[in-house]
């Protein structure tokens, strides 16, 4: 970052990269003098601009100025920065009546209120104590405490071993006028908070922040936590016991559920909440009866309440760039009367392929795997990843096309146990017709849950979903921990595969 007046006159200009504007941010939370001369600047801006419109000719520098009145936009932008009125301020002791944003309305257990972020002293917190600007609240174990704020729209439940703040400063997220409030913004530390709040102005969203993610609601009831290390390297003293009936996570990745893995975790009781991870800045919008986790190891999705697993560290994936490097080619011999099966090395011939590809897909040209096969040879072709995958649980998504009608699809080393637990031959009959289309695009996706793995063959409970439609939930038996594709009859052009663990839902 070049001079900080450089960098703050960029930041009135909105000419700030997205590297700059972090490196300010850091700056500005560091050196609270920043944030004054930011103000001082702004100030000046609005003076010259008065001064430019009575004086003929004056330059007007900076293009920023031409968006609003002089005053509106002096009066946003220190609503944004959250310095509105404490310009004068120099001590948490010279907060006044003002500041108040919220009152407590419950206390059980006990509750601490601190004066800003940094203080070390704890005033203990009582029904109907003010909650200012700048100030940190801090739970007890087995403790709780809500707060209301003074226009009755918002009301914050906090769970137990929960530290939350009211930053009076420049927000970590970037924010302008148009966003974020101050008077409805905050950042949970640690613990969890359940948010009812009334309808709010478009341009004036709720806001809370975590280390992991940004959730704005316009109108809504919500709950959010933050599991695993904080962003200050405290261990989450909140941690739920997962259900008995849920068998435990991988022996080898111990910490991979989001009990223990640095995260957030937002569940939406009523209207949306856009859930954005700070990591990559991606959001995605979940509605009420879902929920969502944001986290380095978990993908952005929207998942229904009452869901057991959730997609978890990425095992695997292969857009067969590099050809068949990643797997190996074997066929199925059947003998035709005993209906047995042998597995042998592959062996190409004219009605037998299996060979790297090229496929043409909106407008454009991409790699794969093209596998062909003649059901009246009675020798099936597949193809198996050359490494064992040792997860637990785990969900496979094939993408491919369907360049010649046939029976194709995910294969495992497996044998099914039974299929009583849910199994409608009819939804396979629906799917017959889509089928018979040629160069009919399919996503096939496989979800492996485990139900006994005390002892060899693992029993795991098996749903198995074409373009998100559920075909069919069986159990079934493993010998080998390897995931494939094969082939019957048919021809079909494979464009990636992917693999994740499934972590269950605590």
């Amino acid at each position: 970052m070049k001079s900080p007046d450089d960098a703050l006159w960029k930041y009135l200009d909105d000419d700030l990269t997205p590297t700059e504007q972090r490196e300010l941010d850091r700056a500005m939370r560091t050196d609270p003098s920043l944030v004054g001369k930011l103000v001082r600047f702004a100030m000046q801006e609005v003076a010259l601009r008065e001064l430019s419109g009575a004086t003929a000719g004056m330059p007007v520098r900076h293009r920023w100025r031409r968006w609003a009145p002089p005053l509106a936009l002096a009066a946003s932008l220190l609503v944004a920065l959250g310095i509105g009125l404490w310009l004068n301020r120099t001590t948490p002791e010279t907060i006044v009546a003002h500041d108040v944003i919220a009152s407590v309305e419950h206390v059980q257990g006990s509750a601490f209120g601190f004066a800003d972020a940094d203080a070390t002293e704890p005033r203990p917190l009582r029904i109907g104590d003010e909650i200012l600007f700048g100030m940190r609240i801090e739970t007890g174990p087995d403790s709780a405490a809500t707060l209301a704020w003074l226009d009755n729209t918002a009301r914050l439940a906090l769970a137990e071993s929960t530290v939350i703040s009211m930053p009076a400063g420049v927000p970590s997220v970037p924010v302008r006028a148009s966003s974020v409030s101050l008077q409805k913004r905050m950042v949970l530390h640690q613990g969890a908070l359940t948010a009812t709040v009334a309808p709010q102005p478009a341009e004036q969203p709720f806001a809370v922040e975590t280390p992991h993610a940004l959730a704005t609601a316009l109108g809504t009831r919500f709950r959010l936590e933050v599991r695993g290390e904080t962003g200050n390297g405290k261990q989450d003293a909140r941690r739920l016991t997962l259900d008995a009936r849920l068998p435990a996570v991988d022996a080898e990745h111990p910490d991979s559920s989001p009990n223990h893995q640095p995260s957030t975790i937002l569940h939406v009781e009523d209207g949306r909440v856009r859930f954005m991870r700070l990591a990559d800045r991606e959001s995605v919008e979940v509605a009420a009866g879902e929920f969502a986790v944001a986290g380095d190891d978990f993908p952005l999705k929207p998942y229904p309440a009452d869901t057991d697993w959730i997609e978890g560290r990425l095992v695997f994936e292969d857009d067969f760039s590099d050809g068949l490097r990643h797997w190996f080619l074997g066929q199925t011999r059947v003998n035709m009367e005993t209906l047995m099966g042998a597995d042998e090395p592959f062996a190409q011939t004219e009605g037998r392929i299996i060979e790297a590809a090229r496929f043409r897909r909106d407008g454009r040209e991409i790699p794969g795997i093209r596998m062909a096969a003649d059901d009246n040879a009675g020798v099936f072709p597949f193809l198996m990843v050359n490494r064992p995958v040792t997860e637990t649980a785990y969900v496979v998504e094939w993408e491919y096309a369907m360049l010649k009608p046939g029976k194709a699809g995910p294969a495992h080393p497996g044998q099914s146990v039974d299929d009583d637990l849910l199994f409608h031959e009819k939804r396979l009959r629906d799917f017959k017709t889509d089928f018979k289309k040629s160069e009919l695009w399919l996503t096939v996706r496989v979800e492996l849950t485990p139900l006994d793995v005390s002892h060899r063959p693992y029993t795991l409970r098996r749903r198995v979903y074409y373009s998100g439609r559920l075909a069919s939930v069986a159990r079934t038996a493993f010998q080998k921990e390897l995931v494939g594709f094969s082939m019957q009859s048919g021809d079909v052009f494979l464009s990636r595969c992917t693999i994740r663990e499934l972590v269950p839902v605590p």
